[in-house]
């Protein structure tokens, strides 16, 4: 039996356009964040905690801070978006990725987890360990 009630200010098909509408934004956002976390993994790799490259003589090093900051002020975005994404995409290999069309849950990348990752160089404390099962268990 179709609904006939309306969902708040709409009838039962504009609220189904509706959903329609932003399950393909969100798609698009969820893409778009992985773009951006991939280019400016390009721009800045992840390398190992600590790890230091060498300058070129006559050289000057940009840290990872000063290369993402020209980033984002060149593009428009903030930092600690430009950050999140990239770090989101270094922990989320393409391959791990859903495939187009698929909008999840509508929640952003970032708060996405697979139990087949893992984040390599971590200090684990006690909290983050049952944090670690619960994620876990919870993805059984």
């Amino acid at each position: 039996m179709p609904e006939t009630q309306d969902i708040g200010c709409v009838s039962p098909q504009r609220y189904e356009e509706i959903v329609a509408e932003l399950r393909e934004v969100v798609q698009q956002q969820t893409t778009g964040q992985f773009t951006i976390g991939d280019r400016a993994l390009e721009v800045e790799p992840i390398g190992v905690w600590g790890g230091r490259q060498a300058a070129a003589p006559g050289e000057e090093l940009f840290t990872v801070r000063q290369s993402l900051f020209r980033l984002t002020e060149d593009v428009g975005l903030s930092y600690s978006t430009v950050d999140k994404d990239r770090w989101t995409a270094s922990r989320w290999p393409a391959a791990h990725r859903q495939p187009e069309g698929c909008s999840g849950n509508g929640r952003d990348a970032s708060r996405y987890r697979t139990r087949s990752l893992t984040v390599p160089h971590t200090r684990v404390k006690g909290n983050q360990r049952r944090s670690a099962r619960f994620l876990e268990e919870g993805a059984s």
